[in-house]
């Protein structure tokens, strides 16, 4: 009996030692096989050239393990901050230079695999937009109004946007001044500052247009107003 129960744990033990053999992994892939394409570079067509690199625009190729990827990007209106992923290569952080006139940069990539064959070259032109950076904490603050009917001060704030104010304490203004109740929104507005000193203000309320209607119309406050360049 022990006899028998030997053998058949040395035919077990065998069995496992083949099967464990046949599963041991065997780099035999042919590298120089590959021939790298690259079809599309993903990302933003039109980007506002402000030059900041905290607030860079995010571009990616499909991926290949084993690959390299060299990103350049070249613009007249000078030289781009690129960061790739610290994982994957096939993505990028590019940050524009800073422009105040509409202008352009391409975006090149080539691919490299492990074998050491590179792709083609591949390129996308980007639009920039002119983007005037200004220094928001210097709107900040408390303004009155002109006007008796609107002497409460309005509250104006940086937003983590670039280029952009929200004031606040304009529900009394409308109410008084327009004679609308507010049924949506709570008296804030949005300023949006852009080249050339102006500010827009966009539509981005509603309310009750006068006592009588109870239907919801949209007021729209836009108008640009020419500010000191910084």
């Amino acid at each position: 009996m022990k006899i028998k129960i030997l053998n058949l744990l040395s035919v077990m033990l065998l069995g496992m030692l083949v099967m464990f053999s046949s599963c041991e992994e065997k780099d035999d892939y042919d590298y120089n096989a590959i021939e790298p394409i690259i079809t599309a570079i993903v990302g933003a067509p039109m980007v506002a050239a402000h030059g900041l690199e905290e607030f860079p625009t995010r571009y990616h190729v499909a991926h290949r393990g084993g690959s390299t990827f060299n990103w350049t990007v070249s613009s007249p209106a000078g030289n781009a901050i690129i960061v790739k992923d610290p994982i994957y290569e096939s993505i990028a952080y590019i940050t524009f230079p800073q422009s105040s006139d509409t202008t352009a940069a391409t975006i090149t990539v080539v691919e490299t695999t492990m074998g050491g064959k590179a792709s083609p070259a591949f390129s996308r032109n980007i639009v920039l937009t002119p983007f005037c950076p200004y220094d928001m904490a210097a709107f900040e603050g408390n303004w009155t109004g002109t006007s008796s009917a609107n002497d409460d001060p309005l509250i104006a704030t940086k937003t983590a946007n670039l280029n952009e104010l929200v004031i606040k304490g304009l529900a009394g203004f409308v109410n008084f001044s327009w004679g609308e109740n507010w049924v949506k929104g709570d008296g804030s507005a949005l300023l949006k500052f852009s080249c050339g000193g102006v500010i827009e203000i966009p539509p981005q309320w509603f309310s009750t247009h006068g006592p009588d209607q109870q239907e919801p119309v949209q007021v729209h406050l836009k108008r640009y107003c020419p500010v000191a360049e910084k």
